[in-house]
Parts: structure tokens; sequence; C-alpha cells
């Protein structure tokens, strides 16, 4: 009898949900890295800070109740010590007509490259950001997002003639995306 009760209680309120219609968009991300904080773990050794290529996504996007939109991506960035396998998971909120201020999660898979007593770690680089999107046309739009790094990790080593090693991590990161979309 709970079972039949669940059913119909299921059956009523799926009766009175109004559907509504998804909008799917697919496109391309062109991510312009502002600045990659690497920060020093020893407090008397200096900070760097890297300015790296290009990353490229490819996307794809479900707005819901014409308010809210899912937008996976998946892509590359580029470049010499930052560099590897990206993807992302945005969720945008749409305040006004071509405004959506979004949360997000970045991962990141660095390549690094190791030499002889200096070298970039191949490590996972997680990230949670807050950005907004201005959507300038139906096809365009640009997006500005800052990232904080969750569990900050060793991004490089440099080992001194006299034995000491230096380390320094990932802290923060700002990017400027330029993305297109397409409506099927």
């Amino acid at each position: 009898m709970k079972k039949q009760l669940s059913l119909i209680a299921l059956f009523i309120l799926i009766s009175n949900f109004k559907a509504y219609p998804q909008q799917f968009n697919v496109g391309f991300k062109v991510d312009i890295i502002k600045d990659v904080n690497i920060e020093p773990i020893q407090s008397y050794s200096k900070g760097t800070s890297l300015f790296p290529f290009p990353a490229f996504f490819l996307k794809v996007g479900v707005l819901f109740f014409d308010n809210l939109e899912l937008q996976l991506e998946g892509g590359s960035q580029i470049g010499d010590r930052f560099a590897g396998v990206e993807a992302a998971a945005l969720i945008k909120y749409r305040a006004s007509y071509n405004i959506f201020p979004f949360i997000t999660y970045l991962n990141h898979q660095n390549q690094g490259h190791e030499g002889v007593g200096t070298g970039t770690l191949s490590n996972t680089y997680n990230f949670f950001g807050l950005g907004a999107e201005l959507k300038v046309s139906k096809l365009f739009s640009a997006d500005l997002a800052y990232y904080v790094p969750v569990g900050r990790k060793v991004f490089d080593y440099s080992l001194e003639p006299d034995k000491t090693v230096y380390n320094s991590q990932v802290g923060s990161l700002v990017r400027l995306g330029f993305i297109f979309s397409f409506y099927p």
C-alpha cells in the first residue's frame, strides 16, 4: 500500500511540474590567463608569477528555466611550465538580460618538466572560482573569473649548489575568456 501511495504522489508531482524547454549550445572558448601566482613555500625565497599561453576549450552549455545555465568545458592549457589538460564546470545565473555571474570548478593536470636540479612537477591542481559572463550577442560572450586553489600543492623545485631545496606552490589564478556559442 505504501508503494502505491508513493507512486501516486510521484505521479501527482510530475503532472503538476511545468516542463521548461532546455536550450543547448555548443562552441569553443579561448582563455587568456592574466596571472598564475606561484607562491614560495619558504619565507626567505622570492615569489614568481607566470604568464602562460592561452587555454583552448570545447564547451557544452544547457540553459534551464531561462535563468540557470550549466556549462561543461574540456581542453588544454598550452605553454611551458603551467601546461596540461583541463576540465571545468560552471553554474551560471542570469542576473540581467546579458550578465551571468557564475561559480566554477577547474581541474588542471599539469604536465610539468623535470630537469637536473630544477623543474616543474607533474601534479593535479583543483581550483574553485567566481566570475561573471557578459553576453555581447547570442554567438559571442566574454567572461572574467578569479580562481583560488583547493589544497595547495607543490609546483616546482630548485636544488641549489649548497644542497638547499626551494619549493613553490600554485596560488590564485585570473582568467579572461572569449566564448563562441552555437545553438543547434
